[in-house]
C-alpha cells in the first residue's frame, strides 16, 4: 500500500519538486533494501544540486512534505521515516549555490541537513492543517471525517515520536508535541455530554503510548506554558501548564473511560493502553532521572 501511495504522490501533490529518483530511493528504503544513511544521501542528492537558493529551499521543503505526508497517511512508516530523519541530519555541509533568494535564504553556511532547513516551518504548517480538517472544519461526509481523524491520530502520533528523539530539531525545540497537546485537552479536559466518547480519544492515546516519558518530565518540571486547554466544557480547573495534579487527573479520566460501559470495547482498551502507557511513561523517567 505505501509503494501504491508514494507511486501516486505527484498526482496529489503537484506544487512540490521531487525527483523520481527520490521516490524510488524512499521505496527502497522501506523495503529494507538500503539503510537509512544510504537512503539519506540518496534523498539529498536533488536538493543538494538546486541552481539557486530559491531552487534548493523549495526542493528542501518538497522533501519534508514527502516524508511528513508518509508518516501521516501511512502511519506504519513512521518508525522508518524518524530513523531516515536521524541520518538526514549527519549528512555533511553543502555547496551554497548563488542567484536568487541569496540575499534572504539562510543556506546556515551550508549546513541545511543538519540545522534541518525549513523542517519546523513545514511540519507547523502541515500538522495544523491535518487540526484544522478534523477539529474546525466541517467534513462532507461520514466517511470523508473518518479519514480526517485517522490523519488527526496520525499526526498526533508523529508528533508524539518526534518528541521522543530528544533532537531539538527533529521535535521543533519541544514545540510540536506542545501543538498536539490539544488531544488531551480535547479528550481529557472537556465534558463528555451523554457519555458520547472524545473525538480525539485515540490521538491523545498516541500521545501517551509514544512520549509518555517527555510529557511526565513537563509535568515533574511544572513547565507553565505549551499544553493547550479545552475548549468545550473544560473540567480541569487547576493550574495551567504542565503539572503533577493534571497528570494524575488525566489518570482519573482514562481510568474512569476504561470503566465507561456506554463506551464501545475499542475505546475503552484505549483508555486502558493509554492508562498503562502513562505509568510506564512515569517509571521509566524516574528510573533514568
Amino acid at each position: 500500500m505505501t509503494d501504491a501511495y508514494l507511486d501516486n504522490w505527484y498526482s496529489t501533490h503537484p506544487q512540490w519538486k521531487l525527483a523520481d529518483t527520490q521516490i524510488a530511493s524512499l521505496k527502497q528504503f522501506f523495503h529494507g533494501e538500503s539503510s537509512p544513511l544510504d537512503a539519506a544521501k540518496q534523498l539529498a542528492r536533488y536538493p543538494e544540486a538546486a541552481d539557486t537558493p530559491m531552487e534548493m529551499r523549495l526542493r528542501v521543503m518538497a522533501l519534508w512534505e514527502l516524508l511528513t505526508d508518509t508518516a501521516v497517511k501511512r502511519p506504519s512508516t513512521q518508525p522508518s521515516i524518524i530513523s531516515l530523519l536521524r541520518a538526514i541530519r549527519t549528512l555533511p555541509k553543502v555547496n551554497e549555490p548563488s542567484g536568487e533568494g541569496e540575499e534572504w535564504i539562510d543556506l546556515h553556511d551550508g549546513l541545511i541537513w543538519h540545522a534541518m532547513m525549513h523542517w519546523a516551518d513545514d511540519w507547523y504548517d502541515c500538522f495544523n492543517s491535518w487540526s484544522a480538517q478534523f477539529l474546525i472544519e466541517k467534513a462532507p461526509s461520514d466517511q470523508e471525517r473518518q479519514s480526517r481523524k485517522a490523519d488527526w491520530t496520525s499526526a498526533c502520533a508523529f508528533a508524539a515520536r518526534l518528541d521522543a528523539t530528544d533532537d531539538e530539531y527533529l521535535s521543533s525545540d519541544r514545540a510540536g508535541l506542545e501543538r498536539a497537546t490539544g488531544a488531551i485537552a480535547d479528550a481529557l479536559e472537556s465534558d463528555c455530554r451523554d457519555n458520547k466518547e472524545p473525538d480525539s480519544l485515540s490521538a491523545a492515546a498516541e500521545i501517551f503510548k509514544h512520549a509518555a516519558s517527555t510529557v511526565y518530565a513537563r509535568c515533574l518540571e511544572g513547565k507553565d506554558t505549551g499544553m493547550a486547554n479545552a475548549t468545550d466544557g473544560d473540567l480541569w480547573n487547576g493550574e495551567r501548564g504542565f503539572n503533577m495534579a493534571r497528570w494524575a487527573f488525566w489518570e482519573e479520566r482514562w481510568a474512569g473511560f476504561a470503566r465507561n460501559e456506554n463506551f464501545s470495547s475499542e475505546a475503552r482498551g484505549v483508555a486502558e493502553h493509554a492508562l498503562a502507557a502513562m505509568k510506564a511513561g512515569a517509571g521509566r523517567h524516574n528510573m533514568t532521572a
